[in-house]
């Protein structure tokens, strides 16, 4: 009896382990993932890189918006 529960309880810290080693190598590789990708966005900036499209986008809908602000403004007083 007490043979069985002390091989259960091994079985048991050995999957444990097992289960901690993988969620070590899952965190080691997201860490180098975003390592890489600070390291891309990084070379990126120096080469003058192209913005992330959503980015690209924001600013675009950005100086539209503006753009079109000033418009109105302006049509508003009479002056365009």
């Amino acid at each position: 009896m007490k043979r069985q529960e002390e091989e259960k309880e091994e079985k048991a810290e050995e999957e444990e382990e097992e289960e901690e080693e993988e969620e070590e190598k899952e965190e080691d590789s997201k860490k180098k993932e975003v390592k890489e990708e600070e390291k891309r966005k990084e070379k990126e900036k120096e080469k003058g890189g192209v913005l992330h499209e959503g980015a690209a986008v924001s600013r675009g809908l950005e100086a539209f918006t503006s753009l079109m602000r000033w418009i109105h403004r302006n049509h508003s007083q009479g002056l365009t």
